[in-house]
């Protein structure tokens, strides 16, 4: 089980802008990273997150596209923990499922 922390989790991205946010419940901390994964049933993937409270305050921000979200699920790693935002901008028929949690480093 990866949540480690509540506020963290799984949660679906419908497609057409639909907005999901994750919140740590606690501010920047240092030692520990958050880790995302983007994935469905093979259709294509494409968003937008932004980490908020990085370090120094200052926001990370990645953008992504993969043609097959079962075969190639996208997998990032923020530094630190914080408030974690991710878009769907694809099409609205591309929904897909975001996982997000923190570890120690």
């Amino acid at each position: 089980n990866h949540n480690h922390d509540q506020g963290y989790g799984q949660r679906r991205l419908d497609g057409g802008g639909s907005l999901q946010t994750f919140s740590s419940n606690a501010p920047y901390t240092h030692g520990l990273d958050t880790h995302v994964t983007l994935e469905n049933n093979g259709r294509p993937i494409q968003a937008e997150m932004v980490m908020y409270d990085g370090p120094d305050n200052e926001p990370q921000k990645v953008k992504t596209f993969c043609m097959d979200g079962s075969r190639n699920r996208f997998k990032a790693t923020f530094s630190g923990r914080g408030t974690m935002s991710i878009r769907n901008t694809g099409g609205v028929t591309f929904p897909a499922t975001a996982s997000v949690y923190a570890t120690p480093r």
